[in-house]
């Protein structure tokens, strides 16, 4: 069994995602920190919710959320756990 842990920030969280993805490591507790970005979305859900995606609030009003929660679920194995959190969220060890 592994803890993933799963974020996402765009551009203006770059400072947050760094910084997150550094106390998530160091508190040892998940097995696999992924923290996605814009670059992350694939082709064909961009071209999909281009016009949600072009808002700023929430990078697109969160309708990546989902969609990565959802590919990380599909990636897991049996008795994996996944665990997603904000990019500002922090990590008390």
């Amino acid at each position: 069994m592994k803890i993933h842990l799963i974020s996402y920030g765009d551009v203006m969280y770059k400072v947050q995602r760094e910084f997150f993805k550094e106390s998530a490591l160091f508190s040892s507790f998940f097995d696999e920190v992924t923290i996605f970005t814009r670059e992350d979305i694939d082709g064909e859900f961009a071209a999909g919710f281009q016009e949600i995606l072009q808002f700023p609030r929430g990078g697109g009003y969160m309708i990546w959320k989902p969609y990565f929660i959802k590919r990380a679920l599909d990636a897991l194995k049996e008795d994996d756990i996944l665990i997603y959190c904000d990019a500002g969220c922090m990590i008390n060890d």
